[in-house]
Order: structure tokens, then sequence, then C-alpha cells
């Protein structure tokens, strides 16, 4: 409740006092019938009508717990005093109460949208004869989306620390643990120790196949595989949760792949699978522990995901120039477009050229790579480069030039990209899980800690959605395009897309050709130098494009298009083929069908009752804290009620253990006595216990390869010695224990 702060404390305060006045005493007004949505509550936490309350601070919590259910959040809003300075009516509002210039005047370096949304859903308290505060008006109707269940505590007025955890983090912090590390000890205390890792050992293949087992009981959109080798060791392993299938059907047309190592004890190599949701934030598809980085292997994995996901194969592919992984992709997805890492192959540049010859051209070779235009345009830049160089003999320039369709973003972008070039989200992902598991992690802890880690992703991604449901963008200017695709478009989204419209008013157009194709040049205004960009009009289908195929490579309308619809279209909307499903804030809405057939959920139920009883549990907690005796009660009734859950699992394992039994003997009966004994073999047929994988020496785990300079500046650093930390000068043969200065420093003291 700490996070709820007054707002316009008079009627008087920004000159809303007769308004303001008019509203809160018109309670015979019916608002509700005027809004648009209605928060479906249980009747015992809504506000009634003439319902009492002791003081203020009951009316806030009372009236907070309602707006938790139905999604929205509290603040305090106008008061009225008497000449006392005694408040006698107290008003408490929707965030979103309140007008906001919807136009952003002055550049700022933090974009900030408004949640203000006008006047809306409210409760106002009167102050009556005997002391007590009396509901006079209820308005519940509310004009903007609510929060659903799992973004509730993302808003403001929800958001609050327990006195526990208060006091937890003092005593932490007086052990200078950082911030960022206590939130992950209150995040999760699950660790195992030295003893238990001991009693583990030769268990944790089966733990790890039950660990799966057990998700996918759970929910049974949760699927995996796992294959082993002839000794019945696990060798890969490939895992998707319902989140990350559903993530796949909205925005799996381009998916970013790259292996990584030193995430589990028995060095199986890592490979996640990763994509871009609609935020432009990287998300996971899929997941795979491989024992080798072989053409087999990364068939197997892309099988096993083409398997598992719903929908078609991506579009795009975005891996490093490891031949398995391009031998895979091609035998693997045909159709696929497959494309290499630019930055891993820039980064080459410095060791495949001679070191004067990258300092003089890799500058012209970087700008002719990502500013040429067009294929013909990056060919000829390109070649009468390699001619002025004198670099026409370098196997390696001339190798990455025969694969350029691979690479180089003239040739690649055609192919929706999500604005990705390179592989470097999955190193970021690789880094950023890495906080959470490591080398000496067994499969089972590297599951939890994975998990962890994921969740965390996945809070970002939650974040954003609902910043967009409570947070509108600014708009640069009152343009009905804005105005039509601010609500439409995903924050992240929009901010691009008016990037684009803005500078389409600063172009101008040369007409080419004017027949069933409208043909023109586009070029900025001012700008002579400016090659300009072509743009096509097909009369037939209605439809603009343009050579710089941003449309294509990001799903947004570039600047000549924009441009184009202004000068020569009557364009007060943004025409629908233009506005993609992966770009709007509706686009998880969508149901997602497997190949079965069946609809791909998440289990929130299932998460939702966890966090309820969880909620429950720490609300009694923090209350027991405040005595002995209310400990004591706890602990008592915490001990009786585990007797009973005892009682009442034992009891329903028991139930489906007779169950099960009795379906045996009834087929034993029904069929003939050799079915039944095949049946019986099937039903008793013991699962082979799998186990731990051998250690893997994975081709990337050896010493990091070094790059030219990198060689250059260690050798100049070995020939001039050590850095002594006695006397900070360098010297060969020359540390801390041999320097005079700290020698004769020891022999000065008495």
């Amino acid at each position: 409740m700490d996070n709820i702060e007054p707002e316009n404390e008079f009627f008087e305060v920004n000159g809303q006092g007769n308004d303001m006045e008019e509203v809160a005493m018109g309670e015979n007004v019916d608002e509700s019938s005027k809004c648009d949505i209605i928060p479906q509550v249980p009747n015992d936490l809504k506000p009634m009508r003439g319902q009492e309350f002791s003081s203020l601070d009951e009316v806030l919590e009372f009236y907070n717990a309602y707006a938790k259910h139905a999604g929205f959040s509290v603040r305090k809003w106008a008061e009225k005093k008497n000449k006392n300075k005694e408040i006698i009516r107290k008003e408490y509002v929707c965030f979103k109460e309140g007008k906001c210039s919807i136009v952003e005047e002055v550049e700022k370096s933090r974009r900030r949208g408004s949640v203000r949304e006008g006047y809306k859903a409210r409760i106002v308290v009167s102050k009556s004869s005997n002391g007590k505060f009396v509901v006079t008006l209820i308005v519940e109707g509310h004009n903007h989306p609510l929060s659903t269940p799992r973004k509730t505590h993302l808003l403001r007025s929800h958001r609050e620390v327990s006195s526990a955890h208060k006091c937890l983090s003092q005593q932490l912090s007086m052990v200078n643990i950082p911030t960022h590390q206590q939130y992950n000890f209150l995040g999760d205390l699950y660790n195992y120790n030295s003893d238990v890792r001991k009693e583990l050992k030769g268990h944790d293949a089966e733990m790890f196949r039950e660990y799966l087992k057990s998700e996918e009981e759970k929910n049974p959109s949760f699927t995996y595989n796992i294959d082993v080798d002839d000794e019945q060791r696990i060798c890969r392993a490939f895992w998707a949760d319902a989140t990350s299938r559903r993530d796949y059907a909205l925005y799996g047309d381009v998916v970013v792949f790259d292996t990584t190592y030193d995430t589990n004890r028995y060095k199986l190599i890592l490979a996640p699978l990763m994509g871009v949701n609609n935020h432009g934030q990287t998300i996971i598809f899929g997941c795979a522990f491989l024992s080798d980085e072989t053409i087999s292997s990364f068939i197997w994995l892309l099988k096993q995901c083409l398997l598992a996901m719903p929908g078609d194969a991506p579009k795009m592919i975005i891996t490093d120039q490891d031949p398995a992984m391009t031998n895979a992709i091609a035998q693997t997805l045909p159709s696929t477009f497959h494309r290499y890492c630019s930055w891993h192959i820039l980064n080459k540049f410095s060791e495949k050229l001679d070191a004067v010859k990258y300092s003089v051209y890799y500058k012209e070779f970087y700008y002719c790579i990502w500013n040429s235009k067009s294929k013909e345009e990056f060919d000829l830049v390109s070649l009468e480069l390699v001619q002025r160089s004198g670099l026409q003999d370098n196997k390696w320039l001339r190798s990455m030039f025969e694969i350029r369709l691979k690479w180089v973003p003239a040739y690649t972008k055609h192919v929706f990209s999500a604005e990705m070039t390179s592989s470097q989200r999955a190193e970021s992902s690789h880094s950023f899980f890495k906080k959470y598991v490591g080398e000496d992690n067994s499969m089972v802890d590297f599951m939890v800690q994975f998990d962890r880690g994921l969740q965390k992703q996945r809070h970002e991604a939650l974040i954003a959605d609902n910043k967009d449901v409570i947070e509108k963008p600014k708009l640069k200017m009152l343009n009905d395009i804005l105005v039509q695709m601010v609500d439409i478009y995903t924050n992240e989204i929009f901010y691009k897309f008016q990037s684009e419209l803005l500078e389409s008013f600063n172009y101008k157009f040369q007409l080419i050709n004017e027949t069933d194709t409208h043909i023109c040049r586009t070029q900025r205004k001012n700008v002579e130098i400016d090659k300009g960009r072509q743009v096509s009009y097909e009369k037939d289908s209605d439809y603009v494009s343009c050579t710089c195929n941003k449309f294509e490579s990001m799903y947004i309308p570039c600047r000549h298009v924009l441009a184009y619809l202004h000068k020569y279209t009557d364009f007060e909307k943004l025409p629908s083929h233009y506005i993609l499903k992966r770009l709007k804030k509706s686009a998880k809405s969508e149901t997602v069908i497997d190949c079965t057939g069946i609809e791909i959920v998440d289990n929130k139920s299932y998460f939702l009752e966890r966090s309820r009883l969880i909620q429950c549990c720490l609300g009694v907690v923090n209350k027991a804290l405040t005595s002995e005796e209310a400990k004591k009660v706890l602990i008592d009734s915490l001990c009786s009620a585990e007797e009973k859950i005892n009682l009442l699992v034992d009891s329903g394992r028991k139930e489906k253990k007779t169950s099960s039994t009795c379906g045996k003997r009834t087929r034993e009966v029904v069929d003939n006595v050799a079915d039944a004994e095949l049946a019986e073999q099937m039903n008793c047929e013991e699962v082979a216990t799998y186990r731990e994988p051998n250690q893997v020496r994975a081709k990337g785990s050896g010493k990091r390869i070094k790059g030219g300079k990198e060689k250059t500046l260690g050798s100049s650093r070995k020939a001039k010695g050590r850095l002594c930390k006695g006397c900070g000068e360098r010297g060969v043969g020359h540390d801390v224990r041999t320097c005079p200065k700290v020698v004769d420093a020891s022999l000065s003291q008495p």
C-alpha cells in the first residue's frame, strides 16, 4: 500500500474543482452505463453503496483488494476537509483517471507514454455523524482494457514488499550482499549442497527424465524426447514447453541457432533455438543437449523441433559458418533461407587481411557491405575495391564473395529477419543464462536453474505486455495514421513506425514509368548526393513496394512507401495488408493448434493456484511474525494440515492403483489368454533405466582462438615482462617476490 501516492489533494488543484465536485456529489448519476468494461469480481469483494468503514486506511485497503481482482491500480484523488482540517470526503480512482496530451511536445531521452485516459472508475466515501466513512458513489466501468491476473502484480498499487522480506533484505545488506543477489536469493532458495550431489551420483539421468516427465504431466503441451546410445547413456535431449511452442507459432518466422558450452558437469553442448517477439525481445522456442556437433546431431535436433512446433518451417535461420550446421539445415529445412552471422565474418577481416591493408581499406569494405542499396551496386563496388586494394589473390576474401547471398544485406533483405543480421542475440542469451547455470550443474540442477532464467526472461515480456495495456506512447505530431497505429502496434514497434512516418514527409518523387505499374524514384529533399530508391505501385493488387525492402525484412512500411501513399493516394488509414498480426499488441490472443489438432495452452490455472496459495501463506506468515503466540499457532496448524494432506494424497494414490489393477483383471476376463498375457506384459514392462552421459569434449571447448591484434598485443607484453604488483613496472623475470622495492621495504621494517 506504500506505493499509492496522493494526487490533487483538494478539488481546486488543476482547476477541476467545480466539475469534480459536481460529479462526486451526483450520487444519482449512473456512470457505469456509459462505460465499456465492467470487471467481474466476487460479490464479497465489491464495494456497495452505504458500506461503512472505520477509517480511510480500511477504505483504501478494501478498494485496492477489489482493484487487484478486477485488474486495475488505485490512486488517491480528491478530498474535502472541514474547518478543523478533518477529511470529510475522500475519493479513490482508477490509475487512468485524468487527461494528458497525446502529442509529445519536447524530445526526451527517456520514452514515457501516457496512462491517463479520462474520468471513469472511482469510489467516493463521506464521513457520517457516527465518525465512520460511508460509500456514497461507486463507478465500476472502465474505458480501457483490464490487466489479467498474471500482470496485476506489476500495477503500482499492488507492488508491495512484505515486512519479512524487508527485514531479511536489511540483514543481507548488513553482510554486504548486493541488491541484485538478494533478489535471486529471495526468488529461489533451491540449491543442492555437496552431500546431496554425492547421493545423486548415478541417478542424475533418471531424475532428469523424471523431471521432464513431471513437466509433461503438469501440462500435456510440454514435449520432450531423449536419445540414448547402446549403453543407455543420454547423448541427446530436446524439450519445449507450452509457452515456447505457442511463441514459435506466433514468432517462428525467424530463428537464431547457436551452441554454447560449460553449462553442466557432463560438458553436454547446450543448443537453444531462439527468436524475437512483438516487443523486440529474445525468446526461447526450444532447447537441446547434444553430445557432439556433427551433421547427424543437428539433423536430429532440427527434426525434433519441426515435430514439436506448430506451423511451418521458419522463413530464415541465422547461424555462424559451421559446416555441420550448414549441411544439416540444407537437408532438414530446404525451403528456409539460411543466413550467416555478419558480425563473425566482419571480425575475421582483421585476421585474414594484411595488417596494413586492413587499416587502410577496412572502413571502405564495411561501408560497401552495409550501404550498398542493391546487389548490382555491391558487386560493382566490392570488385573495384578488391582490385584497388590488391587483394585479388586473397582466398578467404574470394570465398566470402562467393557466398555473399548468405550474409551481405543487399542479398538477404528480401526475407524477414526482425532486424537481425547476426547471431549476437544468441550469444547475449547464452551470457544471460550462464548467470544461472554452470559447469558444476547436474542435469537436474541445470533444468531447475535454467527454468529460473527462463521465467526471468518471460517476466520481461510480461512487463512489456502490461506496459502496452496501461501506457500509450505520446505522438510526435497529431496525425490520423499515428492515432490509428498507436492502438494497434506494440509500443516498441510503434516508435519505429512513427519514425518512418515522420521521415516520409522529407521525400520528393520523379516519375519513371506509368503503365499497369506506376514506377517512381524517390529522393530526400535538399540532399543531392542521395541515390534515392525506386518505388513501384501495382494497380491490380493496390500494393506499393520499395527497393529498400524494409517492409519485407521488418514488416514495417518504409518511409519511401509512406511518402508515396501521401503523394499519390487518399491516405487516411494505413491499408490492412501493411499491418501484420506479428507486430500487434493482440498477437498473443491467437489460438494455437498443434499437428494433432489439440490446442496448445499454458497451464496458467496450475501456476495461478500455486501463486494464490503462496500469497495466502505469506500473508499468514507475516502476521504470525508479530508475536511468539501467533507463531506457535501457525506451526501447530501447519503440522495438523500437513498430516491431513498426506492422508488425502495417500488415499488418492491407493484409489488410482486399485482402479488400474481392476482394469487389468477385467481385460484378463474379457480377452483371450494370449491377448491378456500380451496386455499384462505391456503394462508391467519396466522402462529401461537411463545412465549419465559420458564426458563430452566439444570442438569449441579448447583454447580460445586469438585474433591478429590480440596476438600482437600479447606478444609485446610478454617481451616486456610481467607487470609487478609491488612497484607497477614491467620486467622480464621481475615480479612482486623479486621486486627490489618490495624487498627493501620488508628489510627496513623492525
